[in-house]
Formats: C-alpha cells, sequence, structure tokens
C-alpha cells in the first residue's frame, strides 16, 4: 500500500476553512481522504497566529476558528524539520 502525504501551506489551509465549497477545500478534503497531512509544529504556529487574527471574525466567530486549529491538530501528521531548502 502506497502512503500519500501531502502538505498544505498556510493560505490553503485558511482559505479551506473559511470558504465551504472552495477549490481549497475540496483538496484539503481529497488530502484527508486519500491520505494524511503533514504539518511541523512552525507551520502549525503560522496558521494559528495568522487564522485567529480579528479580520476573520467577519468570517468564523474565534471560538469556530479555534475548533478547527485543534481539529487540524488532531488529525494532522507532525514532523520534524530536519533540512532547510531555500530557492
Amino acid at each position: 500500500m502506497r502512503n500519500n502525504l501531502f502538505v498544505i501551506d498556510t493560505s490553503t489551509l485558511i482559505s479551506s476553512s473559511l470558504f465551504r465549497n472552495s477549490i481549497p477545500r475540496k483538496a484539503e478534503r481529497k488530502a484527508n481522504e486519500t491520505g494524511k497531512v503533514l504539518a511541523s509544529s512552525s507551520t502549525y504556529d503560522e496558521f494559528f497566529k495568522v487564522f485567529i487574527r480579528p479580520k476573520f471574525d467577519e468570517y468564523i466567530s474565534r471560538q469556530t476558528r479555534l475548533e478547527i486549529l485543534f481539529e487540524f491538530k488532531r488529525i494532522a501528521l507532525f514532523i520534524e524539520i530536519s533540512e532547510r531548502i531555500t530557492a
């Protein structure tokens, strides 16, 4: 059996969380259905810090955003970053 591993950037995670029928939501759903989404503690921290900003209050409540963040943390596969790539 092949392991399908996916990395989703912060802006895609935010769009996926804000807009139910968006392409990012469909992509994240497909990734979770067919494999595992990978995350590092630093990428999760970035997602958290950005997503709790008050500018998102007009879309969904802070409480709902916190629930989304904790659910992501629960289902993502956290890995250690062993190498940095700069391009």
